[in-house]
């Protein structure tokens, strides 16, 4: 693993490991810089624009860079190549590319796409390592479909979205990466913090419920907050300027992005009208009995969940749900009952003897 911190693109510029690699001259480096992006995943952006900006410059001869100045006149330079007939940069061509490769949602803004390839994005290509262990879960459906991740936590995906994530999400952070619209459920865990990595948003947190809708083709970005608290930070790419702030429970934040200019906007009570079903649910439960309790679950999260309704006919719930994730709120429930169950992709089924009188 890189051994320096690598807080700045200027970092990538100046380690002569990097320029050898990013130059095509170290090939066998590439499981070390693989690793990194595994575990460094809230830096790919430095990484990325390192390369690009190396490679444009056809670095053969690159020096170490060591100081800002250096890295404003390779800009410089990368603008002096763009022709006139161009629509975008071809910084912005670049990062399209790498980000379609890497199936990352960083954060970038611009009206005005085409689907040709530069050469400049083909010659990036070779340095992307392919991301390892990782699952890739879409929302073909017309209803929303959950996700239950390898840490407990779960998603609630909307129609036309997609996460991925690492099959063990074992590492000192858990890391999702979501395009579209998805509600999260999060296991507490205050020593691996949980980040969504969206289109135009970055969301930390420890352990909560929240919404998180940032689809690529959109200007605006929504992040809204059920239960616990919720980090959000953004970056507007050519202003530079970088916002980050801390929601809590019924608090949402509205980013907008127009004339490359980003606004937020922050909304202290959020109106029921405005919230999803699950968002609505309180799972609040008492002496509720249970097929009525599965039945909620059901509604909420398209899942169907399989009992024996006769085992379970007096077996009622009394207890707060609000802010556990889908799998621990079945846990819990089997736990009372005495019961126990088996997932089977949107299905549960729940076994044991239930609350059946002799």
């Amino acid at each position: 693993m890189p051994e320096q911190p690598f807080e700045s693109v200027e970092d990538f510029l100046q380690d002569l490991r990097f320029q050898q690699w990013a130059r095509g001259e170290a090939p066998g480096d590439k499981r070390y810089w693989q690793a990194f992006l595994n575990s460094n995943p809230d830096k790919v952006h430095l990484y990325e624009e390192a390369i690009a900006l190396i490679l444009i410059m056809q670095g053969n001869d690159l020096q170490p860079v060591n100081s800002s100045r250096k890295i404003r006149q390779i800009q410089d330079a990368i603008a002096d190549k763009v022709t006139e007939k161009r629509i975008l940069p071809v910084w912005q061509w670049l990062r399209w590319g790498l980000a379609a490769m890497l199936v990352v949602a960083v954060g970038f803004w611009w009206s005005n796409r085409t689907t040709n390839k530069t050469a400049e994005v083909a010659a990036t290509e070779k340095f992307i390592p392919a991301l390892k262990q990782s699952v890739t879960r879409r929302n073909e459906r017309t209803q929303a479909m959950l996700v239950n991740l390898p840490d407990g936590s779960s998603v609630l995906l909307s129609k036309e979205s997609s996460v991925r994530y690492n099959q063990q999400m074992n590492g000192k952070k858990r890391v999702v990466y979501l395009t579209g619209e998805g509600f999260f459920e999060v296991v507490k865990d205050a020593n691996r913090p949980f980040f969504v990595y969206a289109d135009k948003v970055v969301t930390k947190v420890l352990g909560t419920s929240f919404t998180v809708k940032s689809y690529p083709d959109s200007a605006e970005a929504i992040v809204s907050v059920k239960t616990g608290k919720v980090s959000v930070s953004t970056a507007a790419q050519n202003a530079g300027s970088h916002t980050s702030l801390t929601l809590l429970p019924n608090q949402q934040v509205n980013l907008l992005v127009e004339n490359q200019k980003l606004t937020t906007t922050i909304t202290e009570v959020v109106k029921p009208s405005e919230m999803t079903p699950v968002q609505k649910e309180p799972f609040e439960f008492e002496f509720t009995p249970v097929a009525e309790a599965f039945k909620i679950l059901e509604a909420n999260y398209a899942v169907k969940i399989h009992f024996d309704e006769v085992k379970m006919r007096d077996c009622t719930l009394t207890a707060s749900l609000k802010d556990e994730p889908f799998l621990e709120k079945i846990r819990l429930i089997c736990l009372a009952t005495e019961s126990s169950f088996q997932v089977l992709e949107d299905q549960i089924i729940i076994s044991g003897n239930g609350c059946q009188t002799p």
